[in-house]
């Protein structure tokens, strides 16, 4: 009935919902904006596959991210949910997809 890809993003969202941030990054341009609509004021314009940091997506078709230090809300239909496509370098032996804050520090998941 639901795909695999359909259940993971399900999954990622209710984690991101839940607490904690999770990593992703834009399918095409799009912009950060003040509040979730479409006529609020233009904080940033973001290209595609710049990486985002998703802090909340319970906002109708908007999600609540962090962008180059800028915090701001993205529509939905422009974040790529999937494993983001970082650069591989040594220091860097996988990417982090998602963190999750407790009371003994944070554990994150590939």
């Amino acid at each position: 009935m639901f795909s695999l890809k359909t259940l993971a993003v399900a999954g990622a969202m209710l984690a991101v919902s839940v607490s904690g941030s999770f990593a992703a990054s834009l399918d095409h341009d799009a912009k950060l904006l003040a509040s979730p609509n479409k006529w609020a004021p233009v904080i940033l314009y973001a290209d595609a596959g710049d990486h985002v940091k998703i802090l909340d997506c319970g906002f109708g078709k908007y999600c609540y991210v962090k962008l180059d230090g800028y915090k701001g809300y993205v529509k939905e239909s422009a974040i790529d949910f999937g494993s983001p496509s970082y650069p591989t370098y040594p220091s860097y032996p996988s990417p982090v997809s998602a963190c999750f804050w407790g009371p003994y520090g944070y554990v994150c998941i590939n």
